[in-house]
């Protein structure tokens, strides 16, 4: 699968937030030769699965194929022990006209960090975003975010 993303620090939060569906996420990362995470292991509600995200053009982020697949508990669980990068979070879906953004407020070493990812269909949509007013800075090439 392809995925068309961009990614951005919130600068503030939508009021309707609060109505909006929310998960729980547990991230546990596994970091590739060059110490970034290659792959990503997560736990949201009942489902576990590995991810792994490979940009499609070198230094562009933004398009990336990515294939996960279903892992069980006691998969998840051994790499969460033996693993040390861990990220919890919690993950609300706001929509705004006909766009839907994933708003992630992150819980423990990151508490006060909020991202918000926007997925797109066509890298023409991507391109000709406007991000509204409670996007901040984008985040989408810089790898302490990736």
């Amino acid at each position: 699968m392809i995925e068309r993303e961009r990614t951005f620090i919130a600068k503030s939060l939508p009021i309707q937030l609060k109505s909006c569906n929310k998960k729980q996420i547990i991230d546990v990362y596994i970091p590739g030769k060059d110490g970034m995470a290659q792959l990503r292991a997560r736990k949201k509600g009942d489902n576990y699965e590995l991810t792994k995200k490979v940009p499609l053009q070198e230094g562009n982020n933004a398009v990336q194929a990515e294939t996960t697949i279903p892992i069980n508990q006691e998969e998840f669980d051994y790499l969460y022990t033996y693993l040390p990068c861990k990220i919890k979070k919690e993950r609300y879906e706001y929509q705004e006209n006909t766009i839907i953004y994933e708003i992630d407020i992150f819980q423990g070493h990151l508490s006060g960090l909020a991202l918000v990812d926007v997925e797109f269909e066509e890298e023409r949509q991507m391109n000709n975003f406007i991000p509204p007013k409670f996007l901040g800075k984008e985040v989408t090439h810089d790898k302490k975010f990736a």
